[in-house]
């Protein structure tokens, strides 16, 4: 289990221990809350969610963006057991996981110098015209889509799209108001696979 803190390889072999039950996914999302309000959200603690988890798990399993992980998951295994198995699989994942830099947005004039990625303890969908710049179309697997990234490797909300994970370049064009004048293409072959 590299990649996992050793209290989520704990929690993943003995969740008993942590609630009194089973393997079940909203056990385990109310421990993390609680847990988490507990540590005052501190982004060092060993159950602290990676801030990008929810755009992974969308990424990852093409579930509709609306929800946040555990929403995600449950829509696709409404198996409480199944859905927790999974939980751990995509954190692995994504503890794992080597990003493929695509194409960037820039010049786009949406730019807000109040909005820093680095000081939410968790990700909250921004304004239209509150993007950073620039903005980085990354790949990871032969998934559908990309996410958005920001240039510290961030994936962040955006106006319709809280996880920043998007389908293709023209679904992000044609919410943000992107044209491909906008566009720097980095890798032209995976870029065309993300076109719409």
């Amino acid at each position: 289990m590299a990649g996992l803190s050793a209290f989520f390889q704990s929690i993943r072999q003995r969740p008993g221990l942590y609630w009194g039950d089973g393997p079940n996914l909203s056990y385990l999302q109310v421990f993390l809350v609680g847990y988490q309000m507990g540590c005052r959200s501190e982004p060092d603690s060993p159950l602290a969610l990676p801030n990008d988890f929810s755009g992974w798990v969308a990424y990852r399993t093409g579930a509709s963006s609306t929800y946040n992980w555990h929403g995600m998951l449950l829509s696709i295994w409404p198996d409480e057991e199944e859905a927790f198995h999974q939980f751990f699989d995509l954190l692995e994942e994504h503890a794992s996981r080597k990003g493929r830099l695509v194409a960037k947005v820039t010049r786009h004039g949406k730019f807000n110098i109040r909005y820093d990625i680095t000081d939410l303890p968790n990700l909250t969908p921004i304004g239209k015209d509150d993007l950073p710049d620039p903005i980085f179309l990354t790949t990871y697997t032969d998934d559908p889509g990309f996410l958005a990234t920001t240039s510290e490797g961030h994936t962040f909300g955006a106006w319709r799209n809280p996880w920043g994970n998007w389908k293709s370049w023209e679904e992000m064009a044609a919410a943000l108001d992107f044209t491909e004048d906008h566009l720097e293409i980095l890798d032209p072959a995976e870029f065309e696979r993300i076109r719409g």
